[in-house]
């Protein structure tokens, strides 16, 4: 509890006095300056206009008309760690980890044990407890934390927090550096997912912060499904990490456990305990194309024993009297009616129900939203978009699935726990001449048919009144692809004119139908940008770019720069050059090993075709050699020629042109960590080609 002091009351010395007779024997306090600054200490004493405050052993002195206000903060009767009564506690504050062990590491987390209580109606209770140690400055960022749950359904509770400084006194978390805030505040609809954020006092290297927090669950249903996952594996290492789950005797659980977690099962009367623990966990190195945590940690996931296809007909039943329920005269109706093609309901959805960044059913309810409430808000999350948009096609006839999955980010689906908690996300999957074709409107600048890479070879549970298991494809690499055609013409004095035409499709088209609500000055700024990034003397021209609104086509644009001194001379005989925009760097295969495996999401191709015309009174004098590289993984061909006139386009005047074609193909959409190495060639293989030079010879 605080109580604040503010002069604008009552007389700043009368409240001060007050707050003191009221104070516990040991307290931390807290001053705030009219500009802006705060300390933390303990107030000595209040003399005349003066205030005395203690700061670490010294003590400070400012005028009253200096002070914003004083907070006191009522804490247990406790100074040194010591007095806790906490062996645990105790044997970490003793323990001895630090930067010789640990590095590279700004903090470590000394203690992590995660409490599963299942009652006997089936409610449940979360109880977790972290203590951590800060390392090195940069590790006090673990002093701000944060943790999400469902206000509707859910309770969280931060039952304790504090810091131990290395010289063992206990800083308590202060009640004003606590807050308890809606995720979605704009929109009534989903303010479900809250979150409790905070501050702990100030924490030093050496120090120790200590957490407990506990959550409570509903009982779980096909509405509230059970799920728990837990890594054994973070972003720092761990010392010592527990998972305990607790439940009435007879319950089956469905368990998945990595071979490397200990694990222990007590059975008594009424109860049954299951432990699993790990030590000297470490910690993730940074690495690029890193697939999710889940998929390269060990792993506990804990479910009820079901079945998939059982609890898919239960979800399809709830799902199926949403869908009857819709109204047979409402305006969504009517729109259905309207709209001819599947296409056309798409892109409705699409563009005009406004998204809200909400992409998991788990973030605010399993039971979406009424299609009819969706179409007249005119808003919704993307489940909710989802499920109108499967709900408006399938009222208009067409053969459409509705697929329950996860994103990339969730890692990999544990098939023997069945639980529709591993699959929060829905995609729809429509078939049109017997072929599947697979739609997310995640935003309007999604195509029709386009699926974001993070849904990509995902596996998904297809919603019928017999429930299946899918596998949604990695769309194959001309669907993700850039095409890129120059025609320049370089001339005697080294600079070069070029015209240069590229198509983007699928998620390269996405990505770039982000500037389709910027002006015309903010586009031609980008493109400006762009040529400056192929040579710095590059000076754009002209730019003509396809309508980004419309979602039918591949995004085209086409741009006309000019770039002065482009090739080099060397002496008056020769000019040398490098190909314009062929920036390729070997920068993201730097080591020589890699130690988890790569996760690309998707496959890729890159096409790339060049005329350059070379002056009249210069020949070629030097091309670089053909560039191959061939695996399962990647591809990479670059081919050089010279494009010599014949007899009548001599007559015309036409010179010699310089023709380069290359195509990077990516495969496969993960690669392991032994076949980095393979990788890593063919991107050097790219780097190498880049810095390679043309020349030409003055005749």
């Amino acid at each position: 509890m605080f109580l604040s002091v503010f002069k604008k009351s009552v007389p700043f010395y009368v409240l001060v006095c007050l707050c003191l007779l009221n104070q516990n024997p040991v307290s931390a306090d807290i001053i705030y300056l009219n500009n802006g600054e705060e300390y933390i200490g303990t107030l000595v004493r209040i003399k005349k206009d003066k205030a005395y405050f203690k700061i670490k052993g010294k003590t400070k002195k400012w005028k009253t008309d200096e002070i914003q206000r004083i907070e006191f903060e009522e804490l247990q009767q406790v100074q040194q760690v010591k007095e806790l009564n906490d062996p645990l506690l105790d044997s970490f504050c003793k323990y001895g980890a630090g930067k010789t062990e640990y590095p590279d590491a700004a903090s470590i987390t000394l203690y992590k044990k995660t409490t599963y209580h299942v009652n006997s109606d089936s409610s449940w209770t979360k109880t977790t407890r972290i203590i951590r140690k800060v390392l090195s400055p940069r590790g006090r960022g673990i002093a701000n934390q944060s943790f999400f749950y469902l206000s509707k359904s859910e309770n969280l509770n931060l039952k304790s927090a504090r810091v131990i400084n290395p010289d063992g006194t206990i800083n308590w978390l202060r009640e004003a550096a606590k807050k308890n805030e809606s995720i979605w505040t704009k929109f009534p609809e989903y303010e479900s997912q809250r979150q409790i954020r905070f501050a702990l006092p100030e924490i030093l290297p050496g120090g120790i912060s200590d957490i407990c927090l506990e959550q409570t669950f509903p009982k779980f249903s096909i509405e509230y499904p059970l799920l728990i996952d837990e890594c054994f594996r973070e972003q720092e290492p761990i010392e010592y990490k527990i998972v305990e789950v607790s439940v009435p005797a007879g319950m089956e659980l469905a368990i998945f456990k990595s071979e490397q977690i200990k694990s222990d099962k007590n059975s008594k009367s009424e109860r049954t305990v299951y432990k699993f623990w790990d030590t000297k966990t470490k910690s993730i190195k940074k690495e690029s194309w890193l697939p999710p945590t889940k998929d390269f940690s060990n792993r506990v996931v804990i479910g009820i024993q079901d079945n998939w296809e059982v609890i898919g007909k239960k979800y399809y039943d709830l799902i199926d009297s949403i869908f009857v329920g819709m109204s047979k005269t409402s305006p969504l109706q009517k729109k259905i009616k309207e709209l001819k093609t599947a296409n056309e309901i798409y892109e409705f959805v699409s563009t005009e129900i406004r998204a809200i960044p909400i992409t998991s059913l788990e973030q605010y309810s399993w039971v979406p939203t009424s299609p009819d409430l969706i179409f007249k808000n005119k808003l919704g999350s993307l489940p909710d978009r989802v499920f109108l948009l499967y709900a408006m096609l399938r009222k208009a006839g067409f053969n459409v699935s509705l697929i329950m999955t996860s994103s990339h980010t969730y890692g990999k689906r544990i098939q023997e726990v069945p639980t529709l908690a591993q699959f929060p996300c829905f995609i729809i999957e429509i078939k049109e001449n017997g072929k599947s074709k697979w739609l997310c409107p995640i935003d309007d600048k999604t195509a029709y048919g386009e699926l974001p890479p993070e849904y990509q070879g995902r596996i998904g549970l297809r919603l019928k009144c017999k429930s299946v298991i899918v596998y949604i494809p990695v769309f194959e690499p001309e669907k993700e692809c850039v095409k890129r055609e120059v025609i320049a013409k370089l001339f005697s004095d080294g600079s070069l004119n070029v015209i240069e035409t590229t198509e983007l499709f699928g998620n390269f088209a996405r990505n770039f139908r982000q500037r389709k609500a910027l002006k015309l000055d903010a586009i031609k700024k980008y493109f400006e940008g762009l040529v400056s990034s192929i040579h710095p003397n590059a000076k754009l021209g002209t730019f003509v770019i396809s309508d980004l609104e419309n979602l039918s086509e591949p995004v085209m644009y086409k741009l006309d720069y000019k770039i002065t001194d482009y090739a080099l001379k060397s002496g008056d005989k020769f000019l040398v050059f490098n190909l314009p925009g062929i920036n390729y760097t070997a920068s993201e295969v730097g080591n020589k090993e890699r130690e988890n495996p790569l996760d690309f999401m998707t496959k890729e191709m890159h096409i790339s075709r060049m005329e350059i015309e070379i002056p009249k009174d210069y020949k070629i004098y030097y091309l670089p050699p053909e560039y191959k590289h061939q695996s399962k993984i990647v591809s990479y061909d670059a081919t050089f020629r010279k494009n010599s006139p014949n007899f009548f386009q001599k007559l015309f005047g036409k010179s010699s042109k310089l023709v380069f074609n290359d195509k990077y193909v990516r495969k496969l959409p993960k690669a392991s960590s032994d076949e980095y190495s393979d990788y890593k060639a063919c991107i050097e293989t790219l780097a190498k080609l880049a810095k390679e030079l043309i020349v030409l010879e003055k005749k």
